[in-house]
């Protein structure tokens, strides 16, 4: 079974979010490290965004993890969830997303419940992501030193030429549809599990 580490990246402004959805992941069996951004942490910035899932990969390496299930502040899991999370350790792909947004796909690389991303270069969306441990190891090379997670596992996907695996349907829901960095942009889930 996967030793799964799991931490939620969020900033003081947002305590709110952060408190449904460590409830929300607590009721699912994970116990969430809440790793907040202050204003000494290179402020509210990408940089500061970056420093956090940095932070989180180092501490499931220290931890021995398996995987790491790092999650935004601002989520609403399904109830089949942990399945999902247990489910995608036990595919044991390098890189799987629970949350999909308007995401194109590759038609023929469909397994049951999951889907492969198609045009990885464009892909963001680090709302809620599962890591593998050999994944974790490399991924600071491919990390931009003003970036957040997604953007290194997107640099590492086009480098290594590894998929990144979508979860089919969503199990995670987006709660806060407006981005705390880019106000004027919105984000939504598709193909939600009810």
């Amino acid at each position: 079974m996967a030793d799964i580490y799991c931490a939620v990246i969020t900033i003081p402004e947002r305590r709110s979010y952060r408190e449904r959805t460590v409830a929300d992941l607590e009721s699912h069996g994970f116990s969430p490290d809440v790793l907040e951004m202050g204003p000494g942490d290179a402020g509210y910035s990408l940089a500061g965004i970056g420093q956090n899932g940095r932070l989180a990969c180092s501490r499931a390496l220290e931890l021995g993890a398996t995987h790491a299930l790092i999650c935004e502040d601002d989520l609403s899991l399904t109830r089949s969830f942990r399945e999902a999370v247990l489910g995608a350790a036990d595919l044991d792909y390098g890189v799987t997303s629970l949350y999909i947004s308007e995401t194109r796909f590759a038609p023929h690389r469909l397994i049951p419940g999951y889907r492969m991303m198609r045009r990885i270069p464009d892909w963001y969306g680090g709302q809620c992501l599962l890591l593998r441990r050999d994944v974790l190891e490399v991924l600071p090379a491919h990390w931009p030193e003003r970036s957040a997670l997604d953007i290194a596992v997107r640099n590492w996907a086009v480098s290594t030429r590894s998929p990144i695996w979508c979860r089919i349907p969503s199990v995670v829901r987006h709660v806060c549809t407006h981005s705390t960095w880019r106000p004027y942009t919105r984000h939504s889930g598709v193909a939600i599990e009810t």
